[in-house]
């Protein structure tokens, strides 16, 4: 008789892509959330991740913020229509949006308050375009490209947050040749934190106080490779506004794992920003080739990845 345990072979490469296909097409015959069920499910989950907003249901496919910001849900409806298994994935990116929106402040506006923050431009762009169903004009930000996928938006430093910088309020910077750039960087570089390095296993994690990670992409004085500890190129990700890691990119299963990790956190986490991965260059950030989609991290590559996290837990 053989005892060894039953083992379960679980598909890989093409057949795993086409089950997972198979599965997606099965989601199209479920039954869709009506309007108002998916809206109350909405600020539920806002609810949950962002407790010290106050987020009110307006009818049945908008929400609006006690400042009066009001935000469509059409496009996000239609998304998740097209999507139903992406439901909760697609409300936590629409939801890490309007937490992040413009709001109007009565405090006057300094320029050595000016920073930089890096998102990705999608993401902005949706919310904004959601925000024009409400009643006042759609806010223009003051920005500027960073790559074909995230754009440098300047933002005012408000005690531990921030909000972005809105385009009427930049004559009263009174700029003069410097660029708002550059001003914004020595800025930065006199607010952030320390700057903390934390090694997995091959994976820095970096950390600086959990607001303005990703920014450190523009600091090019951090990125020593010799300082690192990088042999080749460096490779750079930011899913989520309190999560950034850094990988050689001659470790093939590390730079497995940042794919993954950036992908799960930009479903998942709070003010997430991209799951793209980049190589951070001299002057050039590149977005690397996807390496392995369809898959998700283990609880194990979790603990790797967040050993305090797990711990507390």
């Amino acid at each position: 008789m053989n005892d060894a345990p039953q083992t379960t072979t679980l598909p890989s490469g093409g057949a795993a892509h086409k089950l997972q296909r198979q599965i997606t097409r099965l989601w199209q015959f479920l039954p869709r959330a009506r309007p108002r069920r998916f809206t109350t499910e909405f600020v539920r989950l806002f609810k949950q991740s962002y407790p010290k907003i106050d987020l009110t249901i307006v009818d049945d496919i908008s929400v609006a913020t006690i400042d009066g910001s009001h935000f469509s849900l059409v496009v996000l409806y239609r998304e998740y229509c097209n999507r139903p298994h992406q439901k909760r994935s697609l409300m936590r990116a629409f939801a890490g949006g309007i937490a992040e929106y413009p709001l109007q402040r009565d405090e006057p506006i300094l320029l050595r308050d000016v920073v930089p923050v890096v998102r990705e431009r999608n993401r902005i762009a949706a919310i904004l375009e959601a925000s024009s169903a409400g009643q006042r004009p759609v806010p223009q930000l003051v920005h500027q490209p960073l790559n074909a996928l995230l754009e440098i938006i300047f933002a005012i430093h408000i005690g531990d947050s921030f909000r972005y910088l809105l385009s009427e309020e930049l004559a009263t910077l009174r700029l003069e040749e410097q660029p708002l750039l550059t001003i914004a960087i020595d800025n930065l570089n006199r607010i952030l934190p320390p700057i903390e390095i934390a090694n997995s296993g091959g994976i820095l994690v970096v950390s600086a106080g959990g607001i303005y990670e990703s920014s450190i992409l523009l600091l090019d004085k951090f990125w020593n490779k010799a300082r690192l500890g990088i042999a080749g190129e460096i490779a750079v990700g930011l899913p989520a506004r309190a999560e950034f890691y850094i990988v050689d990119s001659t470790q093939p299963f590390n730079m497995t794992i940042l794919e993954k990790t950036c992908r799960v956190l930009a479903k998942c986490g709070k003010y997430p920003i991209t799951p793209q991965v980049f190589f951070r260059g001299e002057g050039a950030l590149a977005p690397v080739p996807v390496l392995d989609r369809g898959h998700y991290l283990s609880p194990a590559i979790s603990w790797i990845l967040h050993p305090r996290r797990a711990s507390r837990q």
